[in-house]
């Protein structure tokens, strides 16, 4: 069964913000090894946020959701582009079917998991009674 439902990605650089660089830090995104598209809007969404460090902001729905593993792969190859990102950045994704839910922050010795929810479901259940 595929992983599709929704995620959120929040992450603030601790690194001041050069807009010289932003087309350079851009194509590096593309050059990682990971869905070509889900890096085409990371990398589209890279900013100079308000307090002068580089921000990320994406929020997708109806999306297939890389494994606990592959998220953080991604986050720390992203971490190698930009430094290191600030306490208090995080992600988060929602599965639909069957449904689970983590959201990670930055802390000060890495990514922690820090909410984590999910059903548990019959091998043979029919999840279109779910909705009933």
């Amino acid at each position: 069964m595929s992983n599709y439902g929704s995620f959120q990605i929040d992450l603030i650089s601790a690194e001041k913000a050069d807009e010289t660089k932003l087309e350079f830090i851009q194509a590096e995104i593309l050059k990682l090894n990971y869905n070509k598209s889900l890096l085409e809007k990371i990398s589209a969404s890279v900013e100079a946020g308000k307090m002068g460090l580089w921000e990320i902001f994406l929020e997708e729905d109806g999306v297939e959701i890389l494994d606990d593993e592959d998220f953080l792969n991604l986050i720390s190859c992203l971490e190698s582009i930009f430094g290191q990102f600030d306490q208090g950045s995080n992600y988060f994704w929602t599965i639909d079917l069957p449904y689970s839910s983590k959201v990670w922050e930055k802390e000060s010795e890495g990514w922690e998991l820090i909410f984590e929810e999910e059903n548990h479901y019959e091998e043979n259940e029919d999840f279109n009674l779910w909705d009933e």
